[in-house]
């Protein structure tokens, strides 16, 4: 069972900058061509979902430094943001007192507010900044022996709930399929999976992760 186990590590970056991407486990199937692994794990990885990685890197960019800031000025607090957002922020809370006053007073609102806009600026402005993003994908066999990490092209996700069943993604469903470059045929691949359904109060059940990964 356990030589079927792989590691998998979804790296992310923007503009050189490097993000979590997702790590986790995974099992060879397919006479070890190809990796059934947790959708979640690869999600920020998939070439169809790289406006992820960009809402990391500008939260990174732009939202943690407002979190240390207690600034009385709102006009002060936005000069961190795009120029284009920062415009529009400026011209909303202008345009509003009563916002204005709560943008200062509020901190859980002021952070929401800023977070909701650089979204929609991030969705906005995707085509423009997508160059920037990359995603890579590297699987390791678990044992000590495993050999060397196999680079796998994130093309090469070919199937994932996020992105191919969203309707069942949002009812709980966490799976994705790797298709590895190089079949790992000398080792052990899982024969067989069952749902909760199929088990048995006798039957074995494993449970695989890497601690402190």
């Amino acid at each position: 069972m356990l030589d079927s186990v792989m590691r998998i590590d979804c790296m992310v970056s923007f503009k050189g900058k490097s993000f979590d991407g997702g790590h986790g486990t995974g099992f060879l199937v397919g006479n070890g061509e190809h990796v059934v692994t947790n959708s979640h794990v690869i999600n920020d990885c998939h070439p169809d979902n790289k406006i992820s990685v960009l809402e990391k890197a500008l939260y990174d960019q732009y939202i943690e430094p407002l979190e240390k800031l207690a600034l009385s000025d709102w006009r002060g607090i936005l000069t961190n943001l795009p120029k284009p957002l920062q415009a529009s922020l400026i011209q909303k809370l202008d345009a509003d007192p009563a916002q204005a006053d709560r943008f200062i007073k509020d901190a859980d609102w002021r952070l929401d507010f800023i977070v909701k806009h650089l979204k929609k600026y991030a969705e906005a402005n995707a085509g423009e900044m997508f160059p920037y993003v990359t995603q890579s994908l590297v699987v390791f066999h678990s044992s000590k022996t495993g050999g060397a990490a196999i680079r796998t092209p994130v093309s090469q996700i070919v199937w994932s709930a996020w992105n191919d069943d969203k309707k069942k993604s949002s009812a709980g469903l966490d799976l994705a399929v790797l298709k590895l470059p190089r079949a790992l045929s000398e080792k052990q691949s899982a024969v067989a999976f069952a749902t909760a359904g199929a088990i048995g109060v006798s039957d074995d059940v494993y449970s695989v992760c890497f601690p402190g990964g």
